[in-house]
């Protein structure tokens, strides 16, 4: 594990939750025109596609000029895209250190955020894909925040269980 620190907010700590990766059957991922690996010996951009469930990884950059909010940055196969739009929160090299990725349900990889440097990680991006599908009870005034994305979700696909969606607005509470 290598800690790539960006951004201006410092912490004593780093969560290393959310991290998952195939170690074998990883493919290349098509990149878009405008986007390339990241150099430096970082992991080239790759997926995997193997038991209902993907898995990006890899660190990538815009090859020119900066992106813009929807800007697609790779392509996922058919039998390896979700049924619905999901976002992502990956570290990047903005000032916050963070950027969002959305995959939709054609397989479109799309960057979305503030661009502040020239790398984004796809690592951690983990999907189920034909799965069934379970929503999730929201409580406290917590809702589905749809815009497009699908609700709070979750599915266990043989010993992995996936939580997926985007839920505003609540208190927290018992």
């Amino acid at each position: 594990v290598h800690n790539v620190a960006s951004g201006t907010q410092r912490h004593s700590w780093t969560s290393i939750a959310n991290l998952a990766y195939a170690v074998e059957g990883r493919r290349t991922l098509a990149l878009a025109a405008e986007w390339t690996q990241y150099d430096g010996g970082y992991a080239l951009p790759e997926f995997s596609c193997a038991e209902n469930v993907v898995s990006l990884g890899g660190m990538v950059k815009r090859s020119q000029g900066s992106p813009s909010s929807g800007d697609t940055i790779a392509h996922l196969p058919e039998g390896c895209r979700p049924s619905g739009s999901l976002d992502f929160t990956v570290r990047s090299g903005s000032s916050t250190g963070i950027s969002q990725i959305m995959i939709d349900k054609d397989g479109n990889v799309e960057f979305h955020g503030e661009w502040g440097s020239n790398w984004l990680s796809l690592h951690g991006i983990t999907f189920t894909f034909g799965a069934v599908q379970k929503t999730l009870d929201l409580h406290h005034a917590w809702y589905n925040f749809n815009n497009g994305l699908q609700p709070l979700q979750y599915s266990c696909e043989g010993n992995l269980v996936t939580v997926s969606g985007r839920v505003a607005a609540g208190t927290w509470g018992s």
